[in-house]
């Protein structure tokens, strides 16, 4: 998000539901993501009922003698994030621990890659209790309804049914990108069959049993990720017998390029190249080995892009 709305509004007590609701579609309405407020009279009682009834996030401090009580309302595509600009810069200086800049690299992906495994993990506990909450607020709200038939508790559960696509949406396309589905209309709706497509498709990209070179099967993890390393390596040994007078012969009349293209090819790369093949690249992949993502490298392409270029034109 690189803008958003900020708005303040003396409520003058907000206890009763009604109330709330329309300040909560007036912030919708006004394209508001973060929302003060004053004069709410919240109390340790009614506080489950504003976190249960805006989508986003609520921080509220109670009404006391001296206070009628403060709160802002956080919409839920704001997402605030506190950044230590001292993380980063650590990390760049440890570059001389290390014995070159890939294997720095090397090592910042592994931490990133953790972080990020943390922070999805928060944000997927998030995402189910909110789709709980919704659940239940809308089997009420429907309830309500059909024995009021007020209109106003009727756009709320509209508002509710909505908020609930969404988010299954969202944990849909995670589960899309992870089994390696292009689209919905490759599968069924989704069930607890189209999640475990997921868990089906990790087992099938573990390697369970190799062959020794004797013929024997293998099924310790270590001793397949020895043989697999030993096959490969005498797989890819070069064979190739230094011959002057061979290569001479080969590579006589072979067409050369220019010496102005010849030290074009063999300058070092510049952030605009790099930046060129990352948007040529296609996105909504499963991540690489190293477990980031396209997506990820353009996110944060501001704060890795020359790091980058310098491990990639190391000598």
């Amino acid at each position: 998000m690189d803008t958003f709305g900020v708005g303040s509004l003396n409520v003058n007590g907000a206890r009763e539901e009604r109330k709330r609701a329309l300040i909560f579609q007036t912030a919708k309405i006004k394209h508001i993501d973060v929302l003060f407020l004053q004069e709410t009279h919240s109390d340790v009682f009614n506080e489950t009922d504003w976190r249960k009834e805006w989508e986003g996030e609520v921080i509220l401090s109670h009404n006391t003698s001296l206070s009628g009580g403060v709160g802002f309302l956080l919409s839920k595509s704001f997402s605030p994030v506190s950044l230590e600009v001292e993380h980063f810069i650590n990390g760049r200086q440890r570059k001389g621990d290390f014995s070159s800049l890939r294997q720095w690299w090397d090592h910042g992906k592994t931490q990133i890659r953790l972080l990020c495994q943390q922070h999805t993990l928060n944000v997927t506990q998030d995402i189910i209790r909110s789709m709980k909450d919704l659940e239940s607020d809308i089997v009420e709200l429907e309830t309500i309804s059909e024995t009021t038939g007020d209109r106003g508790y009727i756009e709320i559960l509209k508002e509710k049914k909505m908020a609930l696509a969404n988010l299954l949406d969202v944990k849909v396309q995670g589960a899309l990108v992870r089994s390696r589905f292009l689209n919905t209309n490759e599968m069924d709706a989704p069930t607890s069959f189209f999640f475990g497509l997921e868990k089906k498709n990790g087992q099938r990209r573990v390697i369970h049993s190799l062959l020794s070179d004797t013929g024997q099967e293998i099924t310790e993890p270590s001793q397949i990720r020895r043989r697999a390393v030993s096959f490969y390596s005498n797989l890819y040994t070069s064979e190739y017998e230094e011959g002057e007078t061979l290569s001479e012969g080969f590579c006589n009349e072979l067409p050369q390029v220019s010496e102005e293209t010849n030290s074009l090819l063999e300058g070092p790369l510049t952030i605009q190249e790099l930046q060129t093949a990352l948007q040529g690249m296609q996105g909504r992949r499963a991540p690489g080995i190293d477990g980031l993502s396209v997506e990820f490298y353009k996110a944060y392409w501001d704060v890795l892009s020359h790091d980058l270029l310098d491990v990639f034109n190391e000598k």
